[in-house]
């Protein structure tokens, strides 16, 4: 009900107000998902907005799901998601820090993915 009302309200107005509310539900169908039914997988990122601080919550809250699950492998293609998503939007750093966190989980794409930052810092 916390998010009902002000996503009826908003939904009159704009996509863009009402946006964030939807966001939130679907934060909330997830976590309600990987604690009720046995399949951990979830929908593509391409049904979110493009932005890193839409795509950064989402990510975070399968990371921890995949954790708590001990599903190692889908916690490392989370972080190299991460990492892909930052370093096509130039913050390298970021991006040196998600392959990094990926690296001990050794994901099937996680060479791949460092290579392609080296690639783009001129390394």
């Amino acid at each position: 009900m916390i998010l009902i009302e002000p996503l009826s309200a908003a939904a009159q107005e704009s996509y863009n107000r009402s946006y964030p509310f939807i966001f939130k539900l679907q934060m909330l169908y997830e976590l309600e998902k990987a604690f009720f039914e046995k399949e951990k997988k979830f929908h593509s990122l391409e049904f979110t907005e493009n932005s890193l601080n839409t795509r950064e919550p989402l990510l975070s809250l399968r990371r921890i799901i995949y954790k708590i699950h001990g599903m190692e492998e889908d916690v490392g293609k989370c972080w190299l998601e991460w990492a892909k998503l930052t370093r096509k939007a130039g913050h390298f750093q970021t991006s040196n820090i998600a392959i990094l966190n990926a690296s001990h989980l050794k994901p099937i794409h996680y060479y791949i993915e460092y290579a392609k930052l080296l690639f783009e810092q001129g390394n």
